[in-house]
């Protein structure tokens, strides 16, 4: 059983249990509740009227937009759906407020129905049909009665006379959703999906653990930045992908192929069941994934070293404007609708916040998957106001845009304005109903014609309507026997799909029917019997039969589809453990599509417990597999799993002098990323020999990768080596960094005279400074203190790092400081707060000496934040010196925040974010602690050998953990740590600004204020 460092109490002594408490009174003590501020960009940016933000808009030729809805009528708006009779539900969002309140509980959220009795194209009817929500952000109809979900609920309000009066109580349907969170990042999106299933999404920025309200914590799924899905009959709950940051749109093309769109990071995603996406931040719930599937566009729609936020203004440059007008998406739709001309059916439309624009994407068939193309804008604003949510498509073809209309955004800390709110309609030449409506009343041909509709407005009404139709009513087998025969004919697939959803809502799909749909000629209808398959076998592993088996195989290696492939892949997930490699080795030999970005990493997901529990049954596929990426990760999966199976260990170490360069080069790379912090290892039996072969190797790769594990397989010739090459002037300066690395995690003590002389290297220096602190030496911080002074300006704050984190080091690092042989500003308030850690008087006495005004209370923050916002008026930004403020930046900031495409990853990312806003900055800055997202708070980790490391933890496995500080990446094993605690604070300590002149401040804030680069002084 893997070690979970925080419960291994009873190896911590009671000094590190005191560091840890200190530190943790240390982190309570530095929370405030930071000052409340008013909204001011509403004075310099007024409120257009609805009809003015209605005339903003710039409209293709032939396009019309009106005024649907608007204040007072509406506000707030977050969500919408029509009915059968044609009629806009919207939830309205109330509960939503600033980053400085958190949700305004006052409130109370509602939802409305907006009715056009008159067909003008503007609501004349209003009925309040729930006053009573909070934290809503969606709203759905179906099954008696409306959806909405309230974090931490999914409730259902039953309106079986539906008579739009709420029959009784809300029923709890799902529970568990986290409502603490940042507020953009909570559950939203309910849209019903063609399988019959009610979908939702998750931000990153919290977990949550959801089930049903009779499931156990403790059987609940997490999730955090995810697509899930609920069953309305037999209330089971899944989520369908894991990963990328804050989706608020998602959709499903002709085919049943569901997109998503998503923020801050890639755009657009195809959302397959089963996919883990890259991450803004965080780690995946699986460690053993190792790689990330990427985006499906092919584009950003920003200019990344531009200040996208900034693109609404005057005087930016026009790179992101003409990209797409920034990152902020908000709302998707795939339009399928009779109304828009042709050329616009099948795209992708999403709103822009700051591009104060809707983009638009294509969508193409690719590889094993899909591209999204990047095409012109179809529409922009100049209503600066204007914060779109959501867009979809009503009954008559025409597009509704939900408007939240306000100056601030989902980061905002200065006020929401709650009474704004517009509901745009968009149409093309004068709409029509192209049918009339279907409704509970309809018959079967009625919905028949309705199911089989090109508008998808009404193919979806009228699936759902089956759906609920039959868990009450029978439906007449001479209907059934109709849509067979339409799933059966030569129709295009998109005809054939809607007969089987319909089937499917009725029941009516069994296990012969998904696997006759396997062989189908076209490729859309085979990925539905897989999707199907991958649904039947969810709770009853017995529908994988032999015949199944067989099935599967052969379409594993003969299908021409690559998308089949990839569905075929995700099916993987649920096929039993003990089948999967013979799937899988059929699809890894796939060579049509070696470079396709995303298959390889689904074949992975789904192959990757049958290698960890048949170690060497996985090694046949190394040999034939035209995926270099999956030869790494078996390597590294088994080695992960040595210890379980020693002879498979020793068949992979075999098979790498086995095979030519390549192959040999991946093997190696996944046995070395397995091993990655380890010390010493036991050998397979057979290393020596292998080793003996690999030296003979041309490769430079395979020679230092064989060198590397050499060392951790404890031979003392190849640590002998190593040292020779670290010592090597002559030799390439990354090949003596490796080979620095691997002496210390061997923690080699014969080095430590060799990493004394590199301390002043102009290249290695900070390697051998670390190298220094990690094997630990009483003389190393005398040397490096001596030094100190002489040592490069990239060089000191890791030297800063090194005497920070010992107790004697810290004692003589601050007497340094207070005899002058180190500046006091060079111990920057992150390294005095871990320093406050330790159990020593003599370090709390010195700190409370050289450092008296370290810490602020909340009064304090209070009265510092007025301070500034005094200082930094506009008159004096104005004088300010860009290229000092950046030189500034670049000293203070940069090793943790990235702005403009420079500084590191720590931190969030400053070139998105409200710099604009200068009580935005200044209360991050002053209060750094104040919200936190989970991503950058901090970790106090007490190690064996008496090191404290603080920072943040951005992987696990069961052996590692691997901790980013400011200045570095570090590899802990498990066993090396004596206790961790993790807080709520920010790894940004506060009095950032305390040791800076005013001309400095004013000269800081300028450049972060700035919407270009300007050149370093």
């Amino acid at each position: 059983m893997p070690c979970d460092p925080t419960s291994r109490t009873p190896s911590v002594s009671p000094a590190i249990y005191a560091i840890l408490l200190l530190a943790s009174i240390g982190i309570q003590s530095c929370l405030a509740d930071p000052p409340e501020v008013k909204n001011t960009q509403e004075e310099t940016i007024p409120l257009l009227t609805p009809q003015q933000a209605l005339d903003a808009w710039n409209w293709p030729e032939g396009f019309q937009a009106t005024l649907f809805a608007a204040e007072p009528q509406i506000r707030q708006p977050i969500s919408m759906t029509f009915d059968s009779r044609g009629r806009l539900w919207l939830a309205e969002n109330d509960t939503y407020s600033d980053q400085s309140q958190g949700y305004d509980l006052q409130q109370h959220d509602r939802v409305i129905i907006l009715e056009d009795t008159d067909q003008d194209g503007t609501a004349d009817k209003k009925h309040v049909f729930w006053d009573k929500g909070q934290h809503l952000t969606s709203v759905e109809l179906g099954f008696g009665g409306v959806w909405v979900l309230c974090a931490p609920d999914l409730l259902f309000i039953p309106d079986r006379d539906q008579n739009d009066i709420p029959d009784g109580e809300p029923e709890v349907m799902l529970t568990g959703f986290d409502n603490a969170s940042i507020r953009h990042n909570i559950a939203n999106g309910l849209h019903w999906g063609p399988d019959g299933w009610l979908y939702g999404r998750h931000g990153i920025t919290t977990t949550s653990f959801v089930g049903t309200p009779e499931t156990p914590e403790e059987l609940r799924q997490p999730l955090n930045c995810s697509i899930w899905r609920f069953h309305p009959i037999t209330r089971q709950f899944e989520v369908v992908c894991h990963g990328t940051t804050n989706s608020w749109g998602h959709d499903w093309d002709e085919h049943g192929e569901l997109f998503f769109i998503n923020t801050v990071i890639g755009h657009l995603w195809h959302g397959v069941p089963g996919a883990h996406f890259e991450r803004m931040f965080g780690q995946d719930f699986n460690p053993h994934l190792y790689q990330l599937m990427p985006q499906t566009a092919d584009h950003f729609h920003w200019d990344t070293a531009e200040a996208w936020s900034d693109i609404r203004k005057t005087g930016v440059t026009n790179t992101t404007d003409e990209a797409g007008g920034g990152h902020a998406h908000c709302g998707m739709m795939i339009y399928q609708g009779t109304n828009w001309p042709e050329d616009y059916r099948g795209d992708v439309f999403t709103l822009n916040l700051h591009g104060l624009r809707i983009n638009r994407d294509q969508l193409e068939r690719e590889g094993a998957g899909f591209v999204g193309r990047h095409a012109p804008d179809l529409a922009k604003t100049k209503d600066q106001w204007f914060r779109g949510v959501e867009l979809g498509q009503g009954p008559d073809g025409a597009v509704y845009i939900l408007d939240w209309s306000d100056i601030g955004e989902c980061h905002d800390n200065d006020g929401i304005h709650r009474t704004s709110g517009r509901i745009y309609k968009v149409s093309y030449g004068s709409p029509e109903l192209s049918q009339p409506l279907v409704s509970n009343n309809s018959d079967l041909d009625q919905l028949q014609n309705a199911l089989l509709s090109d508008d998808s407005w009404h193919h979806r009404m009228a699936r759902r309507m089956l759906q609920e139709r039959s868990l009450t009513n029978p439906l007449d087998e001479q209907f059934v026997s109709e849509l067979k025969q339409l799933l059966a004919s030569d129709q295009k697939a998109s005809t054939r799909l809607k007969s089987l959803w319909g089937l499917l809502a009725i029941d009516a799909v069994d296990s012969d029917l998904i696997l006759s749909l396997a062989n189908d000629p076209q490729e859309n209808i085979r990925c539905w019997s897989i999707r199907l398959l991958r649904d039947q076998l969810m709770n009853d592993p017995s529908h994988w039969t032999e015949e199944t088996q067989n099935t599967v195989l052969q379409l594993a290696r003969k299908d021409s589809s690559g998308l089949v492939l990839t569905y075929i892949a995700s099916l993987l997930q649920r096929v039993p453990e003990e089948k999967r490699l013979a799937i899988g080795e059929e699809l890894v030999q796939r060579k049509e599509f070696p470079d396709d970005p995303r298959l390889p990493l689904m074949i992975w997901y789904g192959i990757e417990p049958a290698v960890a529990a048949d170690a060497e049954g996985s090694l046949k596929l190394i040999p034939v597999s035209e995926f270099p990426e999956l030869i790494t990760f078996i390597a590294r999966r088994i080695t992960n799993e040595s210890r379980k199976h020693p002879a498979a260990m020793e068949e992979l170490i075999a098979l790498a002098a086995q095979t030519d360069d390549d192959v040999t080069e991946q093997i190696l790379n996944g046995v070395n990323a397995a091993l990655e912090g380890r010390r010493r290892m036991d050998p397979p039996s057979n290393w020596s020999e292998v080793a003996r072969k690999l030296s003979h190797r041309q490769s430079a790769s395979i020679l230092e990768s064989t060198r590397q594990l050499s060392v951790i397989f404890g031979d003392g010739q190849a640590l002998e080596d190593v040292r020779k090459i670290a010592a090597d002037s002559r030799a390439d300066v990354s090949i003596r960094r490796n080979a620095i690395q691997s002496l210390i995690a061997a923690r080699d003590e014969q080095s430590i005279p060799l990493l004394k002389q590199l301390v002043t290297d102009r290249d290695l220096g900070v390697d051998a400074i670390r190298g220094l602190a990690v094997i630990g030496d009483e003389e190393t911080p005398h040397l490096i203190i001596s030094r100190f002074r002489s040592l490069r300006g990239h060089v000191q704050p890791a030297a800063i790092e090194t005497l920070s984190s010992r107790g004697d080091y810290a004692v003589a690092m601050l007497e340094a400081v207070n005899e002058g042989a180190i500046p006091p500003t060079a111990v920057t308030p992150f390294y005095l707060r871990q320093m406050r850690a330790f159990e020593d008087e003599q370090i709390q006495t010195l700190l409370r000496k050289l450092y008296p005004e370290w810490r602020h209370t909340s009064q304090e923050k209070e009265e510092r934040a007025n301070q500034l916002r005094s200082l930094l008026t506009p008159d004096r930004l104005k004088t300010a010196d860009l290229q000092a403020g950046r030189s500034i930046f670049a000293k203070t900031c940069s090793s943790c925040h990235k702005l403009y495409g420079d500084g590191g990853t720590l931190g969030p990312e400053l070139t998105g974010s409200q710099r604009s806003n200068l009580n935005y900055l200044i209360g991050n800055i002053v209060d750094p602690s104040a919200e936190v997202a989970e991503k950058f708070r901090m970790s106090i980790i007490a190690l064996a050998d008496g090191r404290v490391v603080s920072g943040v933890v951005i992987e696990e496995s069961d052996e590692t953990i691997k901790v980013q500080t400011p200045n570095e990446q570090m590899t802990l094993l498990l066993d090396d740590i004596d206790a961790r605690r993790n807080s709520t604070l920010s790894m940004m300590p506060e009095r950032q600004l305390d040791k800076m002149t005013e001309e400095e401040i004013i000269n800081l804030f300028g450049y972060l204020m700035s919407t270009s680069q300007v050149a370093l002084p």
